[in-house]
């Protein structure tokens, strides 16, 4: 499985058009959220399911259970971020996001969710430098590379460098 995946982040840097670019995140979130495992695959559903009833607490424990099951599973991590991040715990989110970062550094939702917290507390410079990474592993993504621009723009810095 893992080879399919290293063969999908590297179709994912090449691809062209957001469809394709799309098409090839949505194919590594399925392989992220179906781990092989009933239970935790049951436990994933039912985090899932209280996030969209913004039962957050329930969020967190669902996810909470996962990580305490199999904590290398990078996608308990950040599914357990986006509950802190939402109940606005920007705190606990980041550290969450930094552990999904060490199990998977490609993990491009936690760089997303990571962008988006340090510009919701104003660390532009952290920001940049996470939306930089994002677009390392996907180049052509156009809502990544216009944040990257304003950032530097916001930062006075050339946007050529």
């Amino acid at each position: 499985m893992e080879s399919f995946l290293d063969d999908l982040f590297l179709h994912l840097k090449s691809a062209e058009t957001e469809e394709e670019i799309s098409n090839l995140q949505d194919q590594i979130w399925q392989i992220w959220l179906h781990t092989g495992d009933s239970n935790l695959d049951y436990l994933f559903s039912q985090g899932n399911k209280a996030i969209e009833r913004h039962d957050l607490k329930s969020a967190i424990d669902f996810f909470t259970q996962i990580i305490e099951t199999q904590p290398d599973l990078p996608e308990g991590w950040n599914k357990r971020a986006t509950a802190y991040f939402l109940r606005g715990n920007l705190k606990a989110a980041i550290n969450d996001i930094e552990e999904t970062l060490k199990r998977e550094p490609r993990h491009f939702g936690a760089l997303s969710g990571l962008a988006a917290i340090y510009m919701t507390i104003g660390d532009l410079v952290r920001a940049l430098k996470t939306s930089e990474r994002l677009l390392a592993l996907i180049p052509r993504d156009d809502s990544t590379q216009a944040q990257v621009a304003e950032l530097r723009q916001r930062l006075g810095l050339d946007s050529q460098t």
